[in-house]
């Protein structure tokens, strides 16, 4: 989980592709919300929050479009949890040309993981996967920028609605 999770993609021709020939903005948070769900199971975070009926909440998600996608067209889907507190957890996304790396959209992610009884804390899920504390490092000055950029965001965006967490 630590690492990115790659999985591979295409933009269908009839469910993704919008009026202008290219794969419409809101395939991308489909492609990028499915590859979640494949880090999640092959991490053995989704087994841990099916034990205890529990699942993903978004908080939040920001996309930047760099290229677009045409239909029938492949990419890569580099997913990794980039950072998590007591509450949320943020996961870093790029949608990639296979073979050149070239990026095609990059998405950030802001979710909590919940069942009945309240939140579950990021830290009991990586410890339940067999991490520790210091397995974790502090991430690269930029990561640490986007991290921090999303959360002004979100606090912004908050404040202009006037609505409480």
């Amino acid at each position: 989980v630590l690492v990115p999770h790659v999985c591979r993609a295409r933009c269908q021709p009839v469910a993704d592709v919008d009026g202008y020939g290219h794969m419409n903005n809101a395939a991308y948070l489909t492609h990028f919300e499915m590859a979640r769900w494949q880090l999640s199971s092959a991490s053995g975070l989704l087994d841990f929050l099916l034990s205890r009926g529990a699942g993903f909440i978004v908080g939040g998600v920001t996309v930047r479009y760099r290229r677009e996608i045409a239909p029938l067209q492949a990419f890569d889907i580099h997913t990794r949890l980039a950072h998590w507190d007591d509450r949320w957890v943020v996961v870093l996304q790029e949608l990639r040309t296979p073979g050149t790396g070239q990026v095609l959209a990059q998405g950030v992610c802001r979710a909590l993981m919940r069942n009945r009884k309240g939140i579950i804390s990021p830290v009991e899920a990586l410890r339940s996967m067999g991490l520790r504390d210091t397995d974790v490092l502090e991430p690269a000055p930029e990561v640490r920028a986007v991290v921090d950029a999303f959360a002004g965001l979100d606090g912004a965006m908050r404040d202009m609605a006037a609505v409480p967490d």
